[in-house]
């Protein structure tokens, strides 16, 4: 079967479409300037595709962006084997499809690339506290306002379609925000810090950024523990006030009198200071 156009009269999933109606059996090549895609099609499913250094769903990913491409099909596909064949159908591609692209162009308005450098937001650190999200915790750690995309991420091994849905979701939720590296003098940096304050931060993580990050959360566990015992101990004297009947027995000097207890030695330890032994 003969078939070639281009994108002008039939965009990318109307092709894919057209290919499995038409249950074709081939190489669709894709070319858009002097950029080279090819699709391998099976019973019209796509099950392989190349495109530069990508292969697979990420180069059936990036094809979607393309506008002004023009396609050509060749039929036979001899005994080519795939070394990532694309388990998907059509219609999960499709709709993969134009799900990146939204997401790929929101990225592109704001200009983030692999080289943009990203810091958590407060908004991520409250998050943080409250998840046990182990790849939340990861970039938080590896988004330090000096790595960049590519360094940060580096670890973990992603795909390009995985890496840019990671990113999306972490700025559309507003968790990390984009900055200037040169212009970051708040940027952590463990070796401006005294090196006794070091060490106390290498007892909580060796890893000086995850430390940081822990005893923020810490801190604010902390700050929530007081918050609620200070709320209980309202609770508990107004409880204390109803049983007694007393007016005003917030009051320190009232309670005092009451309870005769005498305020300034509560903190005190029960038996005394204690003397060096004799």
């Amino acid at each position: 079967m003969q078939l070639s156009g281009d994108f002008a009269n039939i965009n990318f999933a109307t092709l894919l479409n057209l290919s499995l109606n038409s249950k074709l059996n081939g190489r669709m090549t894709i070319t858009q300037g002097i950029e080279i895609a090819q699709v391998y099609l099976q019973d019209g499913l796509a099950v392989y595709a190349t495109l530069g250094v990508l292969i697979g769903i990420d180069a059936i990913l990036e094809i979607f962006l393309w506008k002004d491409a023009k396609f050509f099909f060749e039929e036979g596909l001899g005994n080519i084997e795939f070394p990532l064949r694309i388990n998907m159908d059509t219609a999960s591609i499709i709709q993969t499809g134009v799900e990146y692209v939204k997401r790929r162009v929101f990225l592109d308005e704001i200009g983030i690339t692999v080289n943009s450098v990203l810091i958590p937001t407060s908004q991520a650190y409250n998050l943080l506290s409250d998840s046990n999200d182990a790849l939340l915790k990861f970039v938080i750690a590896k988004l330090n306002g000096i790595n960049n995309i590519a360094q940060a991420f580096e670890e973990l091994n992603l795909s390009l379609a995985q890496l840019i849905d990671l990113l999306y979701n972490l700025i559309s939720q507003k968790l990390v925000v984009a900055i200037d590296p040169s212009e970051n003098s708040q940027a952590f940096n463990s070796e401006t810090l005294p090196p006794w304050v070091n060490e106390k931060l290498s007892e909580i993580n060796p890893n000086i950024n995850q430390a940081v990050i822990d005893l923020i959360i810490w801190s604010d566990r902390a700050k929530d523990i007081l918050i609620n015992i200070e709320k209980d101990l309202k609770l508990t004297i107004d409880d204390l006030s109803k049983r007694l009947e007393i007016d005003n027995v917030s009051n320190d000097e009232g309670l005092e009198s009451v309870l005769d207890l005498d305020f300034n030695t509560l903190g005190q330890p029960l038996f005394g200071e204690f003397g060096q032994p004799g």
